[in-house]
């Protein structure tokens, strides 16, 4: 699942987010993370929408949550960030039941971290991209 060590503390906190019923939900999952970068899943097979393309919700929660990782692979433990925007662009519509999202923070300062992700399906198309701007507590 990680890049770290299975000592790092870090390691335990992504098996909480993992165990989080909501992401559970939407399947996902944290995949790589280190030095202000992270990468996550999502792969489920119910949640497009009425036209049989997934809605943009799932999607900008997928960004949201690996940028967020990301800021807190550099800002340490027993911090957090807490989102203040989130936005998301999409490309195109898309029918897949898999993505991926690769985050990376741009700037962190005492309390704001900046960072942004982009979006790709199952066959390695990008469809989006967005950014977060989170308050680090």
């Amino acid at each position: 699942m990680s890049s770290q060590s299975s000592d790092n503390p870090m390691d335990a906190f992504i098996e909480l987010i993992d165990e989080v019923p909501y992401y559970k939900y939407l399947g996902i999952r944290i995949r790589h993370y280190g030095r202000g970068e992270a990468t996550a899943r999502m792969e489920n097979d119910v949640i497009n929408g009425p036209f049989g393309v997934i809605d943009e919700g799932p999607l900008l929660t997928l960004g949201s949550l690996s940028t967020q990782v990301a800021a807190l692979t550099l800002i340490g433990q027993g911090r957090s960030v807490i989102p203040l925007e989130q936005r998301l662009s999409m490309l195109r519509p898309t029918k897949s039941t898999k993505f991926l999202a690769r985050a990376k923070i741009d700037h962190l300062r005492a309390r704001i971290a900046q960072g942004r992700f982009r979006l790709y399906d199952d066959e390695g198309e990008m469809i989006g991209s967005g950014g977060l701007i989170a308050y680090v507590l």
